[in-house]
């Protein structure tokens, strides 16, 4: 089913790419409307992807390459891949590096999935001017945790994922994906809207010792 819908949205997605760039050079009206079909099929590329990945955790058949991967080395990855969205959206995202190594048991590409999921959350629900603060530091029971604060108000990931499924599916997937790799989504505050601020995190098991 994920081909059957992948299939004819890529078709619309190539050629409105193939518009876009064709002779002669399209008006800025029409400019303007390829950028949005082609936002929206990127957006429901995005959301198939999501239900996909949902249908196989229920399933019990998501393959995961679980290996012991640099907590550092994903994240500064993610740092790239959010400034752009940062800066589109008025964003401040200030990146907190950790004094040790941290190494966790995970799927690498499915880690960054779940981190550019939660990055995205607060990009859109901190709003223009906000700002975002991501750090990561190993807790006493050894584990390792990337922790979040934004300025949503209180618009936890935890918190939005459990009162609107529907809406935030990506979040629901980023919360089942970390329980693949036995870790957990978690948040400080959960249906309150008291203040500005909003803490959530993300952790993992240590691989073991940095070497």
């Amino acid at each position: 089913m994920g081909h059957a819908l992948r299939e004819p949205l890529t078709a619309i997605l190539g050629f409105a790419q193939l518009m876009d760039a064709g002779a002669p050079t399209p008006t800025p009206r029409q400019k303007s409307n390829l950028a949005q079909i082609q936002q929206a099929g990127w957006g429901l590329l995005a959301l198939i992807d999501e239900i996909v990945d949902a249908s196989l955790i229920a399933c019990g058949k998501l393959q995961l390459q679980m290996e012991d991967v640099e907590l550092e080395e994903v994240l500064r990855d993610c740092e790239i891949l959010v400034e752009p969205l940062a800066r589109q959206s008025d964003v401040q995202v200030v990146f907190a590096w950790p004094a040790q190594r941290l190494i966790v048991a995970a799927d690498r590409a499915r880690l960054r999935q779940i981190l550019m999921s939660l990055l995205g959350h607060a990009l859109v629900h901190s709003g223009a001017g906000g700002t975002v603060h991501v750090n990561s530091h190993r807790c006493a029971d050894g584990r390792a945790r990337v922790h979040f604060q934004d300025t949503s108000g209180g618009r936890s990931a935890a918190w939005l994922a459990q009162v609107d499924p529907v809406k935030h599916i990506q979040l629901i997937v980023s919360q089942q994906l970390a329980g693949c790799m036995a870790g957990v989504i978690a948040t400080e505050s959960t249906a309150s809207t008291a203040g500005n601020a909003c803490a959530y995190w993300l952790e993992l098991n240590e691989a073991g010792p940095a070497p």
